[in-house]
C-alpha cells in the first residue's frame, strides 16, 4: 500500500470521530436501541453493507458493528486500533458475514491517542466489555485483532484481563514502543517527549526492552490462560522491528507453553496488514476455533 492511500485510510477514520447526535427514536439495528437507552448516538450507516452504530462512552468513541444474522453464541471481534484500515484483508468482511459481531474503542480526542494504553484506558476498555456482555448478550470473550499500535494494546488488555479474551490475532504489531523508529526524534506524537504524557516512567535515557509495562515482555499471561495467537509481520518492516518486537514476544510466549501461529512474510514491510483477499477465511477459521470450546459446552 502507498503512503498515500494510508493517509486516506487515517481522514476516513479520522472523520467517523466526528461529533454529532442521533435522536434516540431514530436509532435502528439489533443493538442499536439498547445502546442509544444508555449511551449518546452520535451516528449510525453503514460499513461495507452491514449497520454501524457509533457512540460516546466515559470520553471515548466506540463503534458496535452488527453482522445480519448473529451467531447464536455471541461471538464478537475487537478491532483494537486502525478499525478502518485493511477492512478486506483482516478478514472484516468475512467475519461480520459468519455472523461475528465487530467492534471498537478509542478515546474520542485524537491528541496522541496511540499511546494511551495506560492503566485508566485498561479500565475503560473493561467497562466497555462488561456494557457489551451484561446489556447487549455479547460472549464473554472477545477476539482481538491488534494491527501495530492495536498489538500493543491488545497485549496489555490480554495479560490484564485474560479470562476476558479468547484468541489474539496481531498484524506487524507494535510490542515495545520505545522499538519505533521515532522513539528518539525530538518531535512527533510517538516520541520520548509524547508518549511521557501517558507513561511517566519514561525518562531521557528510558529502554523498554526489559520493562514488564511493556507489552512485548507480557506473554506469559496470556499463554497460561490458553489464549491462541496468530503472528503476521513483514520481514522487510522498518517502522516496528520485528527482532524486537513479535519475534521476542513469539519466543517467550511459546516458551511459557502458549499457542501460537506465526508467519513472516518475507516480501511485507509494515504494509499491508492482512492476508490477500481471497485468504482471508484462514482468519475467520483462526477466530472459530478459538470460540469452538465454548460451543461445545452449549450443546
Amino acid at each position: 500500500m502507498k503512503i498515500k492511500e494510508t493517509f486516506f485510510i487515517s481522514l476516513a477514520m479520522s472523520a467517523a470521530f466526528a461529533v454529532g447526535e442521533v435522536a434516540a427514536d431514530k436509532v435502528v439495528g439489533i443493538y442499536g436501541p439498547k445502546i442509544a437507552a444508555r449511551y449518546k448516538v452520535v451516528k449510525q450507516d453503514k460499513m461495507i453493507g452491514f449497520t454501524r452504530t457509533i457512540f460516546e462512552m466515559d470520553g471515548c468513541v466506540a463503534w458496535v458493528v452488527e453482522p445480519a444474522k448473529p451467531a447464536a453464541d455471541g461471538r464478537w471481534i475487537w478491532c483494537m486500533e486502525w478499525p478502518a484500515a485493511f477492512q478486506i484483508r483482516t478478514g472484516v468482511q468475512a467475519l461480520l458475514a459468519a455472523g461475528y459481531r465487530w467492534v471498537t474503542f478509542n478515546p474520542a480526542s485524537k491528541e496522541n491517542y496511540a499511546g494511551n494504553q495506560n492503566d485508566e484506558m485498561i479500565a475503560k476498555r473493561r467497562a466497555f466489555q462488561k456494557f457489551l456482555v451484561d446489556e447487549l448478550g455479547f460472549a464473554s470473550k472477545c477476539g482481538l485483532v491488534g494491527m501495530s499500535w492495536g498489538g500493543f494494546y491488545s497485549v496489555r488488555y490480554a495479560s490484564t484481563h485474560p479470562d476476558c479474551v479468547c484468541a489474539a490475532y496481531l498484524d506487524a504489531p507494535l510490542l515495545d514502543f520505545s522499538s519505533l523508529y521515532n522513539f528518539n526524534l525530538p518531535t512527533g506524537n510517538w516520541n520520548r517527549k509524547g508518549l511521557s504524557k501517558y507513561y511517566p516512567f519514561i525518562t531521557d535515557t528510558y529502554d523498554g526492552a526489559d520493562d514488564p509495562y511493556q507489552s512485548v515482555n507480557r506473554a506469559a499471561p496470556i499463554a497460561k490462560a490458553g489464549i491462541p495467537v496468530l503472528i503476521l509481520y513483514g520481514a522487510k518492516d522498518t517502522t516496528v522491528p520485528p527482532e524486537k518486537n513479535c519475534i521476542k514476544f513469539a519466543a517467550a510466549f511459546e516458551k511459557a507453553g502458549g499457542d501460537l501461529m506465526i508467519e513472516r512474510r518475507s516480501r511485507y514491510g509494515h504494509h499491508p496488514h492482512g492476508v490477500e483477499p481471497n485468504e482471508v477465511q484462514r482468519i475467520v477459521s483462526f477466530f472459530d476455533r478459538a470460540y469452538a470450546p465454548a460451543a461445545a459446552k452449549q450443546k
